[in-house]
């Protein structure tokens, strides 16, 4: 009956029944990266009162309004563990402590079982949990929690009153951060289904990876741009990494170009007999060279892109999430991106013109990421979970043509 209860509060739960030799429950936290074995004849306590919140790796006892944060098996002198608080916010009073875990905590983590690999939830932190349970632990394990005990980070006061949960905890990180730099602060994830919603397109999605590769001699700063765009979890910071390699690609590849038309203009042979004409074509360059650089980023930008890079060089992320860029996309703050085209077969027919809507598109993204609004719209994207899903196709369109441009690129 217990069990039961534990789904009546949370609905996503569900039960598998092991050949008589206990009850597998599943999608706690609506998270089906783990799970719960509960042997038969357990004796199992009451959760009755037990909410388990999906954007947290908490459990909320609505009871004895008390909302725990799954911590980690920690120093019983560790300074952190030692922490407490009142915290006002929005009128209430919320007593914040660190603690030891509470028994539904630590039923959970003496039941836990993997069942998938590990994703962004890390499991919401019960392995180490389960791990601090076991009897029969290697010598360097009891070693490392010989001086540890399951603790977590309760914060206890009127919790149904907290209208919006995720704002409460993303104010109580700002203060935990400010006060503390190095301080734990609260996980929290994103429920909105994103899966199946974009594809990661890749040159190996459908060969085999190549059994060789030449490898180019490329920029250090380039592959130190790319390297860190490639371990940041941050979407917006990760579009303005790529985005820096158009813009230093860009500046080099100007002067690089005003460079050679120069040195061919004075490599040529009647220079001496012609250097009122010659004057003319450097002056012309220069000229040039000054109202790109005066006028425009944009036009220094389009030019570098297109000549390192082609329709064709995209056209696998077109394709993969072609749903995506059929549509206009509407970000939450205003800023609207029309629709790339209408039928994928635009790609083939109109391929210099939906080049040219990609590369519109990106800057437009990354000014209103960097500047915060679109300027002549006054538009924003907002730093919403949803927004973060509109970014991302476009966010591989800019990967590969940075990719490709910093590929070429001497």
């Amino acid at each position: 009956m217990s069990l039961k209860n534990l789904q009546k509060n949370n609905s996503t739960i569900e039960f598998k029944e092991i050949e008589q030799k206990g009850t597998l429950v599943v999608k706690s936290w609506n998270d089906n990266s783990f799970g719960f074995f509960i042997p038969k004849k357990t004796k199992i306590p009451s959760f009755s009162n037990i909410y388990l919140f999906e954007e947290f790796s908490s459990i909320y006892n609505s009871k004895t309004n008390i909302w725990e944060f799954i911590f980690t098996p920690e120093k019983r002198d560790s300074n952190i563990v030692k922490r407490e608080f009142e915290f006002n916010y929005d009128g209430e009073i919320f007593n914040c402590y660190f603690d030891v875990s509470s028994n539904i905590l630590n039923f959970f983590a003496k039941h836990f079982v993997l069942l998938k690999q590990e994703t962004k939830t890390s499991y919401r932190n019960l392995r180490q949990f389960k791990d601090y349970f076991i009897k029969d632990k290697p010598d360097y394990v009891k070693e490392y929690y010989k001086d540890r005990i399951p603790f977590s980070f309760y914060v206890k006061g009127n919790i149904d009153k907290i209208v919006d949960k995720i704002h409460f905890a993303k104010t109580l990180n700002f203060y935990l951060s400010y006060y503390d730099r190095e301080s734990p602060i609260i996980q929290i994830f994103n429920n909105d289904v994103t899966e199946n919603l974009f594809k990661k397109p890749c040159y190996s999605l459908f060969d085999e990876f190549p059994n060789s590769i030449n490898a180019n001699k490329m920029d250090s700063t380039l592959l130190d741009i790319l390297n860190v765009a490639h371990k940041t979890e941050d979407i917006r910071l990760e579009f303005i990494f790529y985005y820096q390699i158009l813009e230093y690609c860009s500046y080099y590849f100007i002067e690089q170009e005003d460079e050679f038309k120069l040195k061919k203009i004075l490599k040529q042979p009647d220079i001496n007999y012609k250097a009122d004409d010659y004057i003319k074509e450097i002056l012309e360059v220069l000229s040039e060279r000054f109202n790109v650089h005066k006028t425009s980023d944009k036009i220094r930008l389009d030019k570098t892109i297109k000549n390192y890079c082609k329709i064709e060089d995209i056209e696998l992320e077109l394709y993969e999430n072609e749903s995506l860029f059929k549509q206009d996309i509407h970000f939450d703050g205003g800023l609207k991106i029309k629709a790339l085209f209408k039928d994928k077969t635009a790609i083939e027919t109109n391929g210099p013109g939906i080049f040219n809507d990609v590369i519109n598109n990106i800057t437009k993204i990354r000014n209103v990421i960097v500047h915060l609004r679109e300027s002549r719209e006054n538009t924003v994207i907002l730093p919403t979970e949803r927004n973060n899903i509109y970014l991302l196709p476009y966010l591989y369109l800019l990967r590969r043509i940075s990719e490709k441009i910093a590929l070429q690129f001497n």
